[in-house]
């Protein structure tokens, strides 16, 4: 009965729109894993170059089913991806784990990720907020600048 489910077209979500994206991505992300296998190439630097392109892209053909398609994904909930991927990222970084250069590794590793986050935070922080006054309206005061802070000093597994 199709008057049982009646949607305004804003809310209409159409299936095949939503699959081009995805689609396309997990296409792509197989063919940087195999090229990046042959090439000594960091496959991070690929993938940004894929995201930049797709962006560009889809605001270039703004009327495609790809371009809509980015855009529903672009607007989707972060949370999503957070309960979705990272599960996955972790997994799968944990199957190629081992477990004796985790023991090597683990109190140089656990001393970086909170005292030397939180000295690279106050020291962004300091920097931002009393070497680099612009101006006294644009001055960041000094709660902005330990947000600066601890947001360009996290740590990044992509980057070690």
């Amino acid at each position: 009965n199709s008057s049982s489910c009646s949607h305004s077209s804003a809310e209409h979500f159409d299936v095949s729109v939503a699959e081009a994206f995805p689609a396309l991505a997990m296409l792509a992300a197989v063919a940087i894993s195999i090229f990046t296998a042959y090439v000594k190439m960091p496959s991070t630097v690929l993938y940004f170059a894929f995201g930049l392109f797709t962006g560009v892209m889809a605001g270039i053909f703004k009327e495609t089913k790809f371009s809509k398609s980015v855009r529903e994904w672009r607007d989707t909930d972060p949370k999503v991806f957070l309960y979705l991927l990272l599960p996955v990222l972790v997994y799968n970084d944990s199957l190629h784990l081992s477990t004796r250069v985790l023991s090597k590794m683990f109190w140089p590793a656990l001393l970086l990720a909170t005292l030397g986050v939180g000295i690279g935070a106050l020291f962004i922080a300091v920097c931002s907020h009393f070497l680099i006054p612009i101006d006294e309206e644009l001055q960041l005061s000094f709660f902005e600048a330990m947000t600066l802070g601890a947001i360009t000093s996290a740590t990044d597994p992509v980057a070690a």
